[in-house]
C-alpha cells in the first residue's frame, strides 16, 4: 500500500507541475501583445525599407571593390611596363658588355693610367713605354722569342716571366709583344696599346 501511495503522490505532483507550467506559458504569451517590444509587429513598408538599406550597403561595397580592382589593375599594368623597361635596360647592358669584349685600343704621347681586368692581355705598339703599377702580369714575347726590355734592371723579360712593379719597360717594335694580366692591374702607358 505504501508503494501505491507513493506512486499516486508522484503522479499528482507531476500533473500539478505540468499544469502550473502550462498556465505560466499561456499567461506569458497573453501578456505580450502583438506590437509590443516583446512581440513587435513588422509591416511590409518596414521590411522593404530595411531591404533597400541592405541593398544599398551591398552595392556600395561592390562599387568599392570594383574601384579597388580597377586601381589594382592599373598598378599591375604600371609594374608590367616597368618590368619591360628593366628588361630592355638589361638587354642594353648585356649588349654593351658583349661589345666591350671587342679590343680596346689607345695611344698617347704622355703617360696615361689604364685599368686592365684579370684574364685580359695587352699588346703594345712600337716605342711604347710601360710602368706596371699594381696587380700582376706575365710577359708575352714575340714569335722570335724577343722579350720585353726591362730598362730598370737591364734584362729582357721572356714569355711567362712575371712583370715587376714600378719598372720601366720598353717595347721596341710593333710585333705582338705584350703582357697577360693574372690579377686586375693599373698600368701607366705612353704609346700605343690594344687590350683583348
Amino acid at each position: 500500500m505504501h508503494n501505491k501511495k507513493t506512486s499516486r503522490l508522484i503522479l499528482i505532483s507531476v500533473t500539478v507541475i505540468i499544469l502550473v507550467g502550462s498556465i505560466s506559458i499561456a499567461r506569458g504569451s497573453m501578456l505580450s501583445e502583438p506590437g509590443s517590444d516583446k512581440d513587435p509587429i513588422v509591416t511590409l513598408s518596414y521590411v522593404e525599407k530595411r531591404l533597400d538599406q541592405i541593398k544599398y550597403y551591398i552595392n556600395q561595397n561592390i562599387e568599392m571593390i570594383n574601384n579597388d580592382s580597377v586601381e589594382l589593375k592599373n598598378m599591375i599594368d604600371n609594374i608590367n611596363d616597368e618590368v619591360k623597361e628593366l628588361k630592355t635596360s638589361v638587354e642594353d647592358v648585356k649588349s654593351s658588355l658583349n661589345n666591350s669584349a671587342a679590343p680596346v685600343s689607345g695611344t698617347s704621347d704622355k703617360y696615361q693610367v689604364v685599368f686592365i681586368e684579370e684574364g685580359k692581355s695587352i699588346y703594345f705598339g712600337e716605342s711604347t713605354e710601360v710602368i706596371w703599377r699594381s696587380g700582376k702580369a706575365t710577359a708575352i714575347a714575340n714569335q722570335n722569342g724577343e722579350g720585353l726590355s726591362n730598362l730598370t734592371i737591364g734584362v729582357d723579360l721572356q714569355t711567362g716571366e712575371e712583370i715587376p712593379l714600378n719598372h720601366l719597360i720598353i717595347i721596341p717594335r710593333n710585333d705582338v709583344r705584350g703582357m697577360h694580366v693574372t690579377a686586375s692591374s693599373y698600368v701607366m702607358i705612353k704609346g700605343g696599346y690594344t687590350i683583348r
